[in-house]
């Protein structure tokens, strides 16, 4: 039997965690989260504060229903904000303060279904409003006469009206992407931050020379094709390993060096198929293990989740007919 059929004989011996949620405080509802307290039923989530039903969210505080949100607080339905504050309905919007059903706005303040406004203040649908109390009473009329629906129509068809980005980007040298923030050498990065000399990554924060990895935060350096991962170094083909190095081939480790596939171990070194070896007969049969695996695509004896489908967030994106 050859090793990755030897592998999966042991991800399909060894019992699996119904949650991975680490460090977390009050927050028992949560998976593949990092630090979070007070939270609940959020994913993929990081240092987050009193917050519910979130995806992808990172520093946010007392915020609902939001995802791909950045150092956000007192927020509801927002999408792709970064430091915003008490905002509702809104998405692609940074540093701005209270605003409703709003879309690309910037440094804005107090505005309600506007769309591509930079450091405005008191406005609808796009139009000024004089002083606070005129904005305030006008807001009120049309929350009377609009139902939900309506106003996001009519938010849609003053985006259909607007020029609109075609990639969002900040701060970024000699850098390809989209929702792509604060980083250097980086090639087809999406709904990332931080990252430098790294290409085809995408929900991804603080790392450096990596490749093909996702969902992966947190001072991640020379990686190549992982998920789900944070203080992870020098690793390649590993699922859902955080604080470690040179893994190869493993699935949830933690506080692990030099394991060469391995699932489920804690504070190990020098293991292969979860089997202890000393450093001289750990290096002498990975090397046969290469030497056998050599030019076959690993791809195929990956699995694609840990969980069945129906259990995982793939199933709100395209769910089973």
């Amino acid at each position: 039997m050859g090793f990755f059929e030897d592998l999966q004989k042991l991800r399909d011996r060894e019992p699996r965690n119904a949650l991975v949620n680490i460090d977390a405080t009050n927050s028992e509802y949560c998976s593949y989260c990092y630090k979070n307290k007070s939270c609940y039923l959020i994913y993929a989530s990081d240092y987050n504060e009193d917050c519910l039903n979130c995806y992808f969210i990172y520093y946010l505080k007392d915020s609902a229903e939001c995802a791909y949100c950045y150092k956000c607080e007192l927020c509801f339905e927002c999408i792709d904000c970064d430091s915003c504050y008490s905002c509702n309905y809104t998405k692609d919007s940074r540093t701005c303060s209270d605003l409703q059903y709003s879309d690309d706005c910037t440094s804005c303040d107090t505005c309600f279904g506007c769309v591509g406004l930079r450091q405005k203040k008191h406005h609808i649908f796009n139009q000024d409003f004089d002083s606070r109390e005129a904005y305030l009473a006008k807001v009120a009329e049309i929350k009377k006469q609009m139902s939900h629906e309506d106003i996001l129509k009519k938010v849609a068809e003053l985006r259909s009206q607007t020029p609109i980005l075609f990639m969002h980007q900040l701060q970024n040298e000699n850098s390809l992407g989209d929702y792509l923030y604060n980083s250097k050498g980086a090639f087809a990065c999406f709904d990332s931050r931080q990252m430098f000399d790294s290409m085809y990554m995408n929900n991804t924060i603080d790392c450096k020379d990596c490749m093909d990895c996702s969902n992966f935060y947190h001072k991640n350096e020379l990686c190549y094709e992982c998920v789900a991962g944070t203080y992870l170094y020098n690793s390649n083909y590993c699922y859902s390993c955080f604080e470690s190095r040179d893994l190869q081939f493993c699935e949830n480790l933690h506080n692990c060096n030099n394991c060469f596939g391995c699932c489920y171990l804690k504070r190990r070194e020098y293991c292969i198929l979860n089997q202890q070896f000393t450093p001289e007969e750990y290096a002498k049969k990975v090397a046969e293990i290469k030497q056998e695996i050599k030019g076959i695509d690993p791809t195929p004896y990956i699995p694609k989740s840990t969980y069945p489908y129906e259990d995982s967030l793939a199933a709100q994106f395209w769910p089973v007919k």
